[in-house]
């Protein structure tokens, strides 16, 4: 755990695919992280409006994105949900 309580967490969490890159980690308030359990951020935040900004978490993502502040992995991370990982046969690759 970091100070001030935040953690670094999985976007899309180990119980589905082994990736413990910068790509697939984030830091979290300790609070949200402890009340998540498996479900991923599109699915959490995805429609949520991001707080003082006019658009959603997902178009922050996105601006985000497109400014390079984030790599198009961890993006495609983040939209990602891993039930269709599992549709499609590759669950922890």
């Amino acid at each position: 755990e970091i100070e001030n309580g935040y953690q670094l967490d999985h976007i899309l969490p180990q119980s589905f695919i082994k990736d413990d890159s910068l790509d697939n980690r984030v830091l979290v308030s300790s609070p949200v992280n402890n009340g998540k359990s498996d479900n991923v951020p599109i699915e959490m935040f995805g429609n949520r409006q991001a707080a003082n900004l006019g658009m959603t978490i997902r178009q922050m993502w996105d601006n985000w994105k497109d400014l390079g502040v984030i790599s198009k992995r961890k993006w495609n991370n983040l939209l990602l949900d891993p039930m269709s990982l599992v549709l499609d046969g590759h669950k922890n690759c």
